[in-house]
């Protein structure tokens, strides 16, 4: 069996990833988590914009899976930038 993927643009996904940024339901949070720590290792200035702009809006879960192949300095840093929140 193949594997087929898809590959959209950094700016077909994002938009997409905004409206999702209020759902906090089990499995919404942790996918958009999945899908911005993916696209960092392409895209890591975009989604970091993303992060800063949307992130306040964020699950905790969202933003810890966000983050986590990200260096500790650098995690922290962007922990700091979102504020306090409810998982």
């Amino acid at each position: 069996m193949r594997k087929v993927v898809l590959l959209l643009s950094v700016l077909v996904c994002l938009p997409l990833l905004a409206n999702a940024v209020n759902d906090h339901r089990q499995g919404v949070a942790p996918a958009l988590g999945w899908v911005l720590r993916e696209m960092d290792r392409v895209y890591p200035d975009q989604v970091t914009r993303f992060l800063c702009r949307h992130g306040p809006r964020m699950s905790a879960v969202a933003i810890a899976r966000a983050i986590e192949r990200r260096p500790p300095g650098e995690r922290e840093g962007l922990r700091r930038k979102q504020g306090p929140r409810s998982a």
